[in-house]
C-alpha cells in the first residue's frame, strides 16, 4: 500500500508520494505453446515420488509433492527484482517516490531506444534451467525452479543490457546543482535472465530434485512471447 508524505494542512508535497519498492519485468504472453509446456511438465511431475517428512523418532508425519508449478497466466521475465530496489532504499536510507520511479522509467526507455525494440513484443527462446538461489523462497521452505535463455544467446545478452541500464538508472540521483551527493550505493547481485515457473519443496531428496530439473529440461527449448518492458506493480503508475 502506498504511503503519503503530508505537508501543512495535510496537503501532499508534489511528487513526494512514497511507494513500495518496484520491479522491472517483461510479462510472458500466455499462448498454446506455453499452455502445452505447463500441461506436460505438470502431468509428468505427478509421477515423481512424494517427499516424506518424519519426526525425531522416524514416524511419518506428512507427505508433499516435490514440485509446484505456477499459474502460466502470471509469468514474468525479471530484469530487476523488487528486492533489489528495496535493498537500494535501505542502503541509502531513503524511500522511493513516484517522481523517482517515473524518472528512472524514462531513462530506461530513452537508453533502450537505440536498440529499436521499445514498445514492441519480443520473442525469446528459453533453453536452459539455471541454478538460482532465492533467499525468500528458501525462508518459506522452497527452492526456485526457472527457465532461461542460453547464456551465449543474443537475447540473453540483450536482457543483461536491459538490467545494466535499469540498475544505472536506479543508481543515479536526480540532478541537483547545489548537491554534492554522489550516486547511490548499489550492491548489485550477478544477473541471470530467467522466468520462475515453480518451486521445489525444501527437503526434497537430491536425486528427486535432479529429476525435476531434468523433467523441465526435456521440454525445452520453449519459445515465449514477451510484452515490452514495464515497471511493477502497475497500480503505482
Amino acid at each position: 500500500m502506498s504511503r503519503y508524505s503530508r505537508g501543512a494542512r495535510g496537503q501532499l508535497k508534489s511528487g513526494r508520494r512514497t511507494i513500495s519498492p518496484f520491479g522491472v519485468v517483461h510479462r510472458v504472453i500466455r499462448d498454446d505453446e506455453v499452455n502445452d509446456f505447463f500441461a506436460d511438465i505438470t502431468k509428468e511431475s505427478k509421477e515423481l515420488p512424494d517427499v516424506e517428512f518424519r519426526d525425531d523418532v522416524g514416524k511419518l508425519t506428512k507427505t508433499k509433492r516435490p514440485v509446484y508449478f505456477f499459474n502460466p497466466q502470471r509469468l514474468r521475465l525479471r530484469i530487476v527484482e523488487r528486492s533489489l530496489t528495496e535493498k537500494i532504499g535501505k542502503q541509502n536510507k531513503f524511500k522511493w517516490n513516484q517522481a523517482e520511479k517515473a524518472r528512472i522509467q524514462q531513462t530506461v526507455v530513452d537508453e533502450l531506444g537505440q536498440y529499436d525494440v521499445g514498445g514492441r513484443r519480443l520473442l525469446a527462446q528459453m533453453a536452459v534451467v539455471p541454478s538460482l538461489g532465492d533467499a525468500e523462497l528458501a525462508d518459506a521452505g522452497y527452492h526456485s525452479v526457472a527457465i532461461g535463455p542460453s547464456a551465449e544467446s543474443p537475447i540473453a545478452q540483450f536482457f543483461a543490457r536491459e538490467h545494466e541500464i535499469a540498475v544505472n538508472g536506479l543508481r543515479r540521483r536526480p540532478h541537483n546543482p547545489d548537491s554534492e551527493e554522489k550516486d547511490r550505493k548499489v550492491d548489485n547481485d550477478p544477473y541471470t535472465p530467467h522466468i520462475s515457473i515453480g518451486r521445489i519443496v525444501h527437503g526434497t531428496p537430491p536425486d528427486v530434485h535432479t529429476q525435476v530439473i531434468e523433467l523441465v529440461q526435456r521440454h525445452l527449448p520453449l519459445d515465449v512471447k514477451l510484452d515490452p518492458l514495464e515497471f511493477t506493480p502497475k497500480e503505482y503508475e
